[in-house]
């Protein structure tokens, strides 16, 4: 559900490529010392949101909730994937200025990726095609996130969720290596950490509805299905059954610049239907265009 800097072998009908770096609107910012509070979450119905591994400055924060249609700013916490393509944690400052504001925020970890075998593009660090190897790095991606989020000062059941790119060959035993990583990741999370695994990726190239079945499966899915429809259902290759009870996010565009109150800046837009981690209730207004 994070939008990157850079894009890798996405499949052009569930491409969502990164985001550019707008230096004079998006600045990042410097770590502070620590959260001044626990993050609750609530359950947010229906509501924008926008993702970057990139953050704004405080001033902007405040400027995009007042003058844009969202409420919820997805982050990137950590992960090797991620710090590859050169996305940047967002700091305890930035996070607490936009927790302060009302924002919900929900945390990417986007570490290890599929191999160069499954159609994916060059990372150093990979998920392994023998079957347990890969659940025992999925319960070490597990932990890392957990220090990181801790650190963050997310608090008890709040959602993290892990980013795996589209790789897009379920052959070669594949798909298998996948499940069984996010096996490991949803164990670890769900019954050894105060919080729940989730999954991001893309309907088709991720393929998303496999991991629907699994058990222990993602406790929320988002889904990167570019189709300019505001809406949660009818994504392409990810049935309406998967994740329908208030745990889906959809990723509905490619990277789009936009303008709200003198402000320029390119992003992926969300609707979301699902859990969040926040101190405030959701707003009362600007919902997802299109409801389906």
């Amino acid at each position: 559900m994070i939008v990157k800097r850079v894009r890798l072998a996405r499949l052009i009908t569930c491409l969502c490529s990164v985001l550019a770096a707008v230096p004079m609107m998006i600045a990042l910012s410097s770590a502070p010392a620590g959260a001044a509070t626990k993050i609750g979450n609530r359950s947010y119905h229906r509501l924008m949101g926008f993702d970057s591994c990139f953050h704004p400055s405080a001033a902007g924060l405040e400027d995009w909730l007042k003058h844009t249609p969202w409420y919820v700013y997805g982050t990137y916490l950590g992960g090797s994937g991620g710090a590859y393509v050169g996305c940047t944690p967002v700091s305890k400052s930035t996070l607490d200025s936009a927790i302060g504001r009302g924002w919900a925020v929900v945390p990417f970890w986007y570490g290890r990726q599929m191999p160069e075998a499954c159609g994916q593009a060059f990372f150093p660090d990979t998920i392994s095609l023998n079957t347990s190897t890969a659940y025992s790095q999925g319960v070490q991606q597990a932990n890392d996130a957990k220090r990181a989020a801790e650190a963050e000062g997310y608090g008890g059941l709040d959602a993290i969720w892990y980013d795996l790119e589209s790789y897009g060959v379920s052959g070669g035993g594949c798909i298998q290596a996948a499940e069984a990583f996010m096996r490991g990741w949803d164990h670890q999370m769900d019954d050894n950490t105060p919080y729940l695994g989730a999954m991001y990726g893309s309907t088709c190239g991720s393929f998303l509805s496999d991991f629907a079945s699994l058990n222990p499966r993602p406790a929320y899915a988002a889904a990167a299905d570019p189709n300019n429809n505001a809406g949660i259902y009818n994504l392409v290759c990810l049935p309406n059954k998967d994740w329908n009870d208030y745990n889906r996010i959809h990723q509905f565009t490619q990277p789009i610049t936009l303008t709200y109150n003198g402000y320029t800046m390119p992003v992926d837009e969300d609707c979301v239907n699902s859990t969040v981690d926040t101190n405030s209730p959701a707003g009362a207004s600007d919902k997802c265009r299109y409801i389906s």
